[in-house]
């Protein structure tokens, strides 16, 4: 019998990592170097809630996104002086598109805030990300813009005048988000932040940049003589015993990543066959399978 221990947060994680000189990375080319981060004070975090709610904890700034097929929908942005939220007219964004928002929250909890502008996603581009030195693995990167203005009082449901818009300031802020497997959480993220004032003078650009240890590769570390191997895709987990081993129990135990319990299960694998376990109804994030003998044990990261 299987046993269900998911929770409502289905995965967290966390980017440990931050890279002292974010402009070092490259996002016009396809090879990604994250092998100078060191352990971040305040890591970055990503939390999957059930299979359609994610939450960006990043550089002081929380973003809340609904998730599904058609891609993610940006529902909320929020850091220590502003909170807004995004309207209904935002659709869900994958691939090269490009649309127009409008927010609406408060400033510094006294302020009304309208922010005006259109967010565009990349088409997705893929190539390789250096976690370490030596740590190299396949990646896909998918780029994030938003360009808005800002407006405090008046009414927050009243569009820009055009005089209006010729006096704010406007601001761009660009999301990087790496992923090693499709899915929900990236395994890395770059965000960098300008802004122009309406005589056009530009503010120095801001850049942080987190990235995953590597100890949480997606990766596996049994031994190589093992008599039992591991598969994991199509959300299916399939365990195999050689033909030449003696009977053997077994204890396979599914954790997020932060090691949260989710599936658990034990038996025993006769020589030469296979069992399969279905992670189909784990909601989509990263976890560690842990397969266990009474003379070993081994974990294997995967995504889901």
């Amino acid at each position: 019998m299987i046993l269900l221990l998911a929770t409502a947060v289905a995965g967290a994680v966390e980017l440990p990592r931050q890279l002292p000189n974010p402009a070092a990375i490259n996002t016009a080319a396809s090879l990604w170097n994250f092998s100078a981060a060191e352990e971040a004070a305040v890591p970055a975090r990503v939390d999957c809630y059930g299979d359609s709610l994610l939450c960006e904890d990043v550089d002081g700034e929380i973003r809340w996104y609904e998730i599904s097929t058609a891609g993610r929908c940006l529902v909320s942005r929020e850091n220590r002086l502003m909170h807004c939220a995004f309207g209904d007219s935002l659709q869900p964004m994958s691939g090269e598109s490009a649309q127009s928002f409008v927010a609406v929250g408060r400033y510094c909890g006294n302020h009304d805030l309208r922010l005006e502008g259109v967010i565009t996603t990349s088409a997705p581009v893929d190539g390789a990300l250096i976690i370490a030195i030596g740590d190299t693995i396949a990646a896909t990167m998918v780029t994030e813009r938003l360009v808005f203005a800002a407006r405090l009082g008046g009414d927050v449901l009243a569009p820009f005048t055009s005089f209006e818009a010729d006096t704010l300031d406007c601001y761009t802020i660009t999301r990087h988000r790496w992923f090693a497997t499709p899915g929900a959480a990236p395994v890395a993220i770059l965000t960098t932040t300008e802004a122009t004032a309406a005589d056009g003078t530009r503010t120095p650009t801001t850049a942080t940049a987190f990235c995953i240890n590597a100890a949480e590769l997606p990766c596996s570390d049994s031994a190589p003589d093992s008599p039992i191997t591991i598969t994991i895709e199509a959300n299916t987990l399939t365990i195999a015993l050689a033909p030449d081993s003696q009977p053997t129990p077994i204890t396979a135990a599914i954790t997020t990543i932060d090691g949260l319990p989710c599936l658990s299960t034990q038996f025993t694998l006769q020589p030469g066959t296979t069992y399969t376990l279905s992670t189909v109804s784990l909601p989509y994030g990263r976890y560690i399978a842990t397969i266990s003998t009474p003379t070993a044990a081994s974990r294997h990261y995967f995504s889901r």
